[in-house]
């Protein structure tokens, strides 16, 4: 069974979405299966931090017409 396909939603009126940020609490940041899935469909530039609770690490892609 394959990864659920991401679908962005609409961007409201007069914004424009560069990109996501979210964390792996205290995991090592990396872009995980599904981040990647998910990042396919968006493009732009996403950020995952890491061991938010120690000295954070870090993990940015850049995905443009669904290359990474």
């Amino acid at each position: 069974m394959g990864l659920p396909k991401y679908k962005v939603g609409e961007n409201p009126e007069d914004l424009l979405r560069v990109g996501t940020i979210h964390s792996h609490c205290n995991s090592e940041a990396f872009h995980s299966d599904v981040d990647k899935a998910d990042e396919k469909f968006d493009d732009g530039i996403h950020i995952t931090i890491g061991n938010i609770s120690l000295l954070p690490s870090f993990s940015c892609s850049l995905v443009s017409d669904g290359a990474r």
